[in-house]
């Protein structure tokens, strides 16, 4: 099967991010973590030293997913310049969704306004679903199927986070499930939206240029949510040697096709969730560590936004030149990897 794709009319016409303002920070939950970390024998500052995030961004627990990815889904339209009628499929990637049935799409196509002729769906890939959403857009835009595509995705992990806090500053929690819900602290909430269209209508546009897509399901059980209720269950050091081993095995598998190198390579945005995995992955993919843009330590593990929002947070900050080159990728649970290579 052919893993390496190649574009050659799909341009990102907009990315736009929403971060809620509410911060919980990394010191106070150390505060309130304290007497389990003395009773299991951890440092008291184990959370920030392994995961180098200073802070996340939470909504209360009420705030609906949906209503969050409308906002954003608006904005990346007018930002885009286009007229909303013109959009031909709306995919939704976000996790921790708000129903099971129908697709949360539904609402927000809804809300933004959406024509009767547009098509919308949720998806779920873990972390990856907003990079796997862009995939399917482009694809449909090279068919020449739509005109132009919007995917969002919008988290608020709040109840998961407050869930697993109560469960681990418990005095009767055993160590084997503090130590397997200690990842769920680096989350925290944010939400994105992209829209892609027909290069050839604006060459002035980022363009996208290959995808190239790799899986290591072997490693499916290292973690997973059953459900908001029971936790986000992690085996930290193996699903962290995983994902950096596929993530480079993808890396090298596009540039044995000639589709990026680490030479010609401006920037990488990964999703990443901590100090860790960010110095590692510098290592293994042999390139020079500010070249990879990360937002974990103001905005911590926000899930799918954390690709979209960490790229239009370099786009606000006039990061990037016409001309670099780009990947956005990583890897998720699953294991899944998928990379997108950019042109600015």
């Amino acid at each position: 099967m052919k893993s390496l794709m190649h574009y050659s009319n799909t341009a990102i016409y907009s990315v736009e991010h929403r971060v809620p303002d509410d911060i919980i920070r990394t010191d106070d939950l150390e505060t309130q973590l304290a007497p389990a970390m003395r009773r299991f024998g951890y440092g008291q500052h184990l959370l920030s030293t392994l995961t180098g995030i200073n802070q996340r961004r939470h909504w209360k627990q009420d705030v609906k997913s949906c209503a969050i990815a409308i906002e954003v889904g608006r904005a990346a339209i007018k930002s885009a310049g286009i007229d909303r009628g013109e959009v031909g499929v709306l995919i939704n990637t976000t996790i921790l969704r708000d129903h099971l049935e129908p697709a949360d799409a539904s609402f927000i196509h809804m809300g933004i306004g959406l024509g009767h002729h547009c098509i919308n769906f949720d998806i779920g890939n873990a972390c990856l679903s907003f990079i796997n959403g862009m995939q399917i857009v482009a694809n449909m835009i090279e068919r020449e199927q739509i005109k132009f595509g919007l995917i969002v995705c919008a988290e608020n992990t709040r109840v998961l986070f407050d869930n697993t806090m109560a469960q681990m500053v418990h005095p009767d929690c055993p160590e084997e499930i503090f130590r397997r819900n200690f990842a769920t602290l680096t989350l925290g909430s944010g939400a994105a939206a992209m829209v892609l269209g027909q290069a050839d209508k604006n060459p002035q546009m980022p363009r996208i240029k290959h995808s190239h897509a790799m899986s290591n399901t072997d490693s499916a059980n290292l973690c997973y949510l059953k459900s908001v209720s029971e936790g986000l269950y992690t085996d930290m050091s193996p699903l962290l040697k995983e994902g950096l081993a596929l993530f480079t095995r993808n890396f090298s598998a596009g540039k044995e096709m000639s589709a990026w190198n680490e030479t010609q390579m401006n920037w990488l945005v990964p999703h990443l969730i901590s100090r860790t995995a960010l110095e590692q992955l510098a290592r293994l993919l042999q390139i020079d560590i500010q070249k990879i843009i990360h937002i974990f330590p103001e905005y911590g593990n926000i899930a799918t936004a954390s690709i979209p929002a960490a790229l239009s947070i370099a786009r606000s900050a006039n990061t990037f030149k016409k001309g670099d080159q780009i990947l956005l990728g990583g890897s998720g649970s699953g294991l899944n990897s998928m990379i997108i290579d950019v042109t600015w």
